[in-house]
C-alpha cells in the first residue's frame, strides 16, 4: 500500500516539475522577446554590456517608465533565463532567423490573419473559400524601431468542404488540408512594436509564385 502511494506521489511530483519547467520556458521566451525589444529601442543594459550597441535610439530618448520596465525585464532574464546577446551584426542590417522561432511562427499567423481580414473586408473571398496556411520557408529579421520581419511562406485558397469544416476563422493548416495544387509562395513584410497600437504594421505583400493574391485580396479597393 505504502509502495503504491509512494509511486503515485513520485509520478505527481514528476508531472508537476515537468509542468513548472515548461511554464518557466514559456515565461523565458516572452521575457527574452521583451528584453530584445528593449535593446532595439535603445535600452542600455547593466549586466549585458556587449548588447549595448544593439539599440537604434539613445537611452535618453526613452521615457522613464520604459527604462524602468526594461530594467525589470533585464533582471528577470538574468535571474531566471539562459540568455546571451544576439550575434554581432551591423545595426539595422537584416539577418535570418529560424522558421521555427516563436516570433517567426506568430508573425506568419498574424500576416495570414491580415490577408483574410482584407479579403473579407474587400468582399473578394468566396463564401465557401478558406485560406490554407502552408510552410514557412524563410524569415529575415531587422532591428528597427521594433522588429521588422520579412516572411516567405506558402499560402493557398480552397473551396473544398473538408477544409472548410476543419478551418478556424476561415484559415486551415496545410496539414489538415492537403491541396498542393492550390498553394503558392508569397512574401509579407511587417513590423512588430508592442508599445504601439496596433502592434503590427504591414509594409508589403509580394506574389512570388502561384495564383496572384496581392491584387485580389491584399490591395483590392
Amino acid at each position: 500500500m505504502y509502495l503504491i502511494q509512494a509511486t503515485l506521489l513520485l509520478a505527481v511530483l514528476s508531472f508537476s516539475n515537468g509542468q513548472e519547467k515548461k511554464s518557466m520556458e514559456e515565461r523565458c521566451e516572452k521575457w527574452t522577446e521583451k528584453f530584445e525589444l528593449c535593446l532595439a529601442i535603445g535600452y542600455q543594459p547593466r549586466h549585458y554590456r556587449t548588447c549595448q550597441e544593439a539599440g537604434m535610439m539613445e537611452e535618453e530618448e526613452l521615457e522613464r517608465k520604459e527604462r524602468k520596465s526594461c530594467r525589470r525585464m533585464e533582471i528577470r532574464v538574468k535571474k531566471k533565463c539562459n540568455f546571451s546577446c544576439p550575434p554581432s551584426i551591423l545595426i539595422g542590417a537584416p539577418y535570418e532567423i529560424s522558421v521555427e522561432a516563436e516570433e517567426a511562427v506568430r508573425g506568419a499567423e498574424v500576416a495570414l490573419s491580415e490577408l483574410r481580414d482584407r479579403a473579407v473586408r474587400h468582399n473578394t473571398l468566396e463564401k465557401d473559400s478558406t485560406f490554407i496556411q502552408g510552410e514557412i520557408l524563410k524569415v529575415m529579421k531587422q532591428v528597427v524601431s521594433g522588429q521588422k520581419l520579412v516572411i516567405t511562406m506558402k499560402i493557398g485558397v480552397t473551396d473544398k468542404l473538408e477544409c472548410k469544416e476543419v478551418a478556424r476563422d476561415r484559415i486551415v493548416s496545410s496539414s489538415d488540408c492537403n491541396h498542393q495544387e492550390n498553394m503558392g509562395t508569397y512574401q509579407i513584410t511587417l513590423v512588430h512594436a508592442p508599445w504601439r497600437d496596433p502592434e503590427f504594421e504591414f509594409e508589403q505583400f509580394v506574389d512570388i509564385d502561384g495564383p496572384g493574391m496581392k491584387e485580389t485580396y491584399w490591395d483590392k479597393n
